[in-house]
């Protein structure tokens, strides 16, 4: 049996934010700029090109997983990722900024990078559980914290998570310094017989050493 649903609705992407969702509910101005990340509807709405201002009765559709994969596409993403598993283009996305216009132009922005980026959430990155409370972080240690892009010339002096050279075999890309962005660790492989990556989000390994 495949946990992936059971896992992800025990996920901080199973629920949309109560304080989120209160801001949305508020005021139209609010679903927009804050539904983007926290609501599956409203950032469905938006990346294809729709007015999410009528979904006010709707605003509290979880991440799901049509968010990030797109059930009737297929592009060079595994698992019909919406957007690469991996990327090194610094991005932000700020809740005044026009979502169609930034994001047109993003695609090829890491998943997770959409919404947890130097801009968000509200300058910060989310612990898992969710119980523990946000750290803060500095501008670039965020940017090379989750798209493990290089500060320097790319033969030295990595990002924070971004991994040696000799050990892209080891990533799902397969890519040269790209090792360790977020998927490495928080989608480790489910435990066997199942075949799947989990969708905890968790950085909790089920692999022996």
């Amino acid at each position: 049996m495949q946990p992936t649903y059971e896992e992800w609705k025990t996920s901080g992407h199973g629920a949309v934010v109560p304080d989120a969702l209160a801001t949305m509910s508020s005021s139209v101005n609010n679903i927009s700029s804050c539904g983007r990340c926290h609501s599956g509807s409203v950032r469905l709405a938006l990346i294809y090109g729709q007015n999410p201002v009528a979904l006010t009765n709707d605003l509290d559709v979880a991440i799901t997983c049509a968010v990030c994969h797109d059930p009737h596409s297929t592009n060079a993403n595994p698992a019909q990722v919406r957007n690469p598993l991996s990327s090194t283009n610094y991005f932000s996305l700020s809740t005044s900024a026009v979502f169609t216009n930034v994001y047109a132009v993003n695609t090829n922005i890491n998943i997770c990078g959409q919404c947890h980026n130097v801009r968000g959430p509200h300058g910060r990155i989310p612990l898992a559980p969710r119980t523990v409370a946000p750290i803060q972080l500095s501008a670039r240690f965020r940017r090379s914290m989750w798209n493990g892009v290089t500060d320097s010339p790319a033969n030295f002096n990595p990002g924070t998570h971004a991994g040696l050279p000799s050990s892209a075999i080891n990533s799902i890309s397969g890519t040269f310094y790209l090792t360790n962005q977020c998927a490495s660790c928080h989608m480790q492989p489910d435990a066997p017989p199942a075949n799947t990556l989990s969708h905890t989000f968790e950085v909790i390994s089920t692999m022996s050493a």
